[in-house]
């Protein structure tokens, strides 16, 4: 798995980073949450991304395909395909 940064201007003319999954990114979108961006992927696992720089900030593996991610209070909500809800304190 590769967490090399790529960075984006704002303009949306230059990449300012990028993060590439393991396998595939399955969560229907990137997520914000406390300056990071939040992604899951086919195996199971959510990242936080550092939105300005793009360093991972940590990883939690809750196992299934990670669909969505809620955020509230300070606790992520991950949903999988399968139905499974976890809530996640990092």
């Amino acid at each position: 798995m590769s967490h090399q940064p790529i960075l984006f201007y704002l303009d949306l003319q230059k990449n300012i980073w990028r993060a590439e999954a393991a396998l595939e990114w399955s969560s229907a979108r990137p997520y914000s949450m406390n300056g990071n961006v939040l992604v899951g992927n086919n195996l199971g696992e959510v990242y936080a991304y550092r939105a300005s720089d793009g360093l991972v900030q940590w990883s939690h593996a809750f196992g299934g395909v990670m669909r969505g991610i809620g955020v509230a209070d300070g606790v992520i909500y991950a949903g999988t395909l399968k139905g499974l809800l976890y809530a996640y304190m990092p």
